[in-house]
Formats: structure tokens, sequence, C-alpha cells
């Protein structure tokens, strides 16, 4: 995105230094490949093509490994250890 409007993809787009600070970048459907192509151009001459090429992640899975688990009243346990998978974030 551009200044908050989405780019269709497949266009060249010409932004200046303060748009190219802006722009942010959404990867597609996980498994999708993209492909980012930058130009720099200072007014005299244009620089090589930096190719990135972009592959979004696939869905992670979280498993509970018990369907019901029982604490002794008054102990703790870690919410970690009720939940396997690649946990990074937690939203509440």
């Amino acid at each position: 995105m551009v200044n908050g409007t989405v780019m269709a993809s497949g266009i060249v787009a010409t932004l200046t230094a303060a748009q190219f600070a802006q722009t942010i970048f959404v990867a597609g459907a996980a498994g999708a490949n993209d492909d980012l192509l930058v130009t720099a151009y200072d007014g005299l001459a244009f620089s090589n093509h930096a190719e990135l090429h972009v592959k979004a992640n696939q869905v992670p899975v979280l498993t509970a490994p018990a369907a019901s688990v029982s604490v002794v009243e008054s102990h703790s346990v870690t919410a970690a250890s009720l939940f396997s998978g690649p946990i990074s974030t937690v939203t509440r």
C-alpha cells in the first residue's frame, strides 16, 4: 500500500523517497509467491534492479494436547504448557 492505497499487482509504480518510506507490503495468501523489483533514480541515472522473492508462510497450527486439564486448587500452570505450536504473540 502506498499512502493507504492498495496497488494492483503487476504494475510499475513511481514513488518519491517519502512515499517509499511509507510503503507497506502485504503478503498474499499462505503459500503464495510475490516478486518485488526496485530501481532507484537520482535524477541522472537509474540503478540496477534489486529483486526480492517473497513466499507467504503457511498458517501456523496451534493444538491443545488435551481436551481438559486437571489442576490442583491454588496451583498454577503456565499457559504455554497447555498448547503446542509456534506461539509468538498472544492476542487478548
